[in-house]
């Protein structure tokens, strides 16, 4: 099973850099709204990757992470995560992730097998929708092979998907609602 095997070596992979992405506020807001997160996100892994424990909680300080972990990692429990951190560049995942466990931080459910799209991708996918099933299907199929929405948008009701999206770019969020729905497309967002 493809979907498994990728599994095991991306959840492991996911909960270290669950540690890194969390620290920087990225995935939970900070005090200050005004945070440059990919600067902090750089510092955090630069701390843990240089081992200094005093540049990490410098890093941290005023984010999420730090208030819901602060009894987890602190300057007696720092190496580990420079050891789960060192494991998971080594390859070693499995290793990280029981760390990770140890330290009692798991990883983070909100984005669980959600897929990004690049600009790119987004803008292909758009433009063969607009060309009908076949090439939408094709498209979406290109992006990622297994994609759950190929699961349930089909031929007949591929007409309703675009009566979604024509919908959200005219700002008609109840009809939005509707048809994702009608679809059972409810965790189904594009931003």
């Amino acid at each position: 099973m493809e979907t498994t095997k990728n599994n095991s070596t991306f959840i492991p992979n996911l909960i270290v850099s669950l540690v890194i992405v969390l620290a920087t506020g990225i995935l939970s807001a900070s005090a200050d709204e005004t945070v440059d997160h990919k600067a902090v996100h750089a510092e955090v892994k630069a701390a843990v990757a240089a081992n200094d424990y005093d540049a990490w909680a410098s890093a941290v300080e005023d984010t999420k992470f730090a208030e819901k972990h602060a009894d987890k990692i602190n300057e007696d429990t720092f190496n580990k995560l420079v050891e789960a951190y060192s494991l998971r560049e080594a390859g070693d995942k499995e290793g990280a992730k029981a760390i990770m466990q140890e330290l009692g931080i798991k990883k983070h459910k909100g984005h669980k097998n959600k897929v990004r799209l690049t600009d790119e991708q987004k803008e292909t996918i758009q433009a063969a929708m607009s060309e009908g099933y076949d090439a939408w299907a094709e498209a979406v199929g290109s992006i990622k092979e297994d994609a759950k929405i190929l699961n349930v948008i089909n031929e007949g009701n591929f007409d309703r998907l675009v009566a979604l999206h024509e919908a959200r770019e005219a700002g008609d969020r109840e009809t939005v609602k509707e048809i994702k729905e009608e679809l059972g497309l409810k965790r189904y967002k594009r931003k």
